[in-house]
């Protein structure tokens, strides 16, 4: 009796960046970032609903986009006040994090 075996080829390699679009922003994230502490520490303070925690934020976004970090701020950016809302900023890392790990 033979094993059922899953195609490799529908697997992401661990090693690769993976590609992803959030909001029409096209972004190559290296799934290495998330084995790293720090980068766990931002997600938890940001997950942890207090004022502080949410401050987490800043850092978070501008580790995870790195050089797209202006171009995810100019896209989340209200054009009626040009403020960049923090509410989108969380919709965006939501969806972010969604795409990077879809079944999680």
């Amino acid at each position: 009796m033979s094993e059922k075996k899953t195609p490799q080829d529908h697997l992401q390699p661990k090693d690769k960046p993976k590609h992803v679009e959030v909001r029409g922003i096209q972004l190559d994230i290296d799934p290495k970032l998330f084995d790293d502490l720090e980068i766990v520490e931002l997600v938890a303070a940001v997950n942890d609903g207090t004022p502080q925690g949410s401050l987490a934020i800043v850092p978070l976004i501008k580790r995870i986009t790195g050089s797209r970090y202006q171009d995810v701020k100019e896209t989340l950016r209200d054009p009626e006040t040009g403020r960049v809302p923090l509410e989108a900023v969380s919709e965006f890392i939501n969806e972010l994090m969604k795409e990077l790990a879809p079944n999680s």
